[in-house]
């Protein structure tokens, strides 16, 4: 039962980097970074290498190997140097008997290292890469351990056959595939926002354009007369008034359209809700007759004084027009 309680305590501090990505990137538009595979690496390391595992005093045994590994796979040559680096200062610090062989023993592995890296990175067979790292960092501690200390290992034999091949072993192939796994899928979800984004973007140009249009063509029929007729001053003033006004209904249509693209403030203030009523019923006209919708607003004739933010509700109607554009493509459900 104490074996078992070993093998399973390394194996928690080998899947703390595992852990603290689905915690800490779970709603992020990103990917991890260096900085956090390093600072992740070096808890583990510092957890693993303080609460290790040891029949002998002065020979302990942990999932260093695994980490360092890790450390190269996802953050590169220089954080595995780093991570080594903290491991000999550490190590020097703990002492012991075992000091010496754990110094040959990280210089062997961390060469084998450097060339499972290079598979691992190269799109070779990572599984079988994996488990070549694996069986690697079990096998060359206890080929080493037993060179320096044969007795130790002749008494200790299940201990050195069982715990020290199923920390590192396991160890491995967990924390890549599952890291692997969780990098997978947050590569995947940023694909699918960038793709939701742009497609937002493609619907709010067309939208705006088609908006815009309509405008425009009365401008450019207006213009057209007053080019014919321009000599009869009533109706040329008459024109370039309607002309006017139509250009102002193009600026308020850009600009409740680029306002969704600026974040909404906390400010609140005192709003005639039935003139909002009003006010979005503009908004939305352009894209109900596009539908053929007529768009009706029944409101009192006195004000109805409300606290709110008056921009947001324009905000979340161009939203709901990119929104119920999406819809349109899928089946609903009544």
């Amino acid at each position: 039962m104490s074996l078992l309680k070993e093998i399973i305590l390394q194996i928690f501090f080998a899947l703390i980097p595992f852990v603290a990505f689905n915690i800490y990137y779970r709603d992020k538009i990103r990917n991890y970074s260096q900085t956090f595979i390093l600072l992740t690496s070096s808890l583990c390391l510092f957890l693993a290498m303080t609460f290790a595992s040891n029949v002998v005093d002065g020979v302990i045994f942990d999932i260093r190997y695994v980490i360092m590994f890790f450390g190269l796979v996802y953050g590169g040559v220089q954080t595995g140097i780093i991570l080594i680096v903290e491991f000999v200062i550490y190590r020097l610090y703990l002492g012991g008997e075992g000091m010496p062989v754990a110094m040959i023993i990280l210089a062997c592995t961390f060469s084998l290292s450097l060339l499972f890296y290079k598979l691992y990175k190269a799109n070779y067979r990572r599984t079988f890469v994996t488990f070549l790292a694996g069986i690697a960092f079990s096998v060359i501690p206890l080929v080493l351990t037993y060179s320096f200390f044969p007795n130790d290992v002749k008494e200790h034999l299940a201990y050195h056959l069982i715990v020290i091949p199923m920390q590192n072993s396991l160890g491995t192939w967990l924390l890549l595939t599952l890291f692997g796994k969780s990098v997978a899928d947050k590569e995947m979800f940023i694909r699918h926002a960038q793709n939701e984004k742009i497609e937002t973007m493609s619907h709010v140009a067309a939208s705006l354009a088609h908006e815009v249009r309509n405008p425009l063509t009365a401008v450019k029929g207006f213009l057209k007369l007053i080019q014919e007729d321009h000599k009869h001053l009533p109706k040329l003033e008459q024109y370039i008034n309607i002309c006017l006004g139509e250009v102002q209904r193009t600026e308020l249509i850009l600009s409740e359209y680029l306002s969704i693209s600026k974040p909404l403030t906390a400010r609140h203030e005192v709003i005639n809700f039935s003139e909002q009523l009003y006010v979005i019923r503009e908004v939305m006209s352009p894209y109900a007759n596009m539908h053929n919708v007529e768009l009706e607003v029944h409101a009192p004739d006195s004000p109805v004084p409300v606290l709110a933010n008056p921009k947001s509700s324009r905000c979340w109607l161009t939203s709901l027009k990119m929104r119920s554009k999406r819809a349109r493509r899928s089946p609903t459900q009544k």
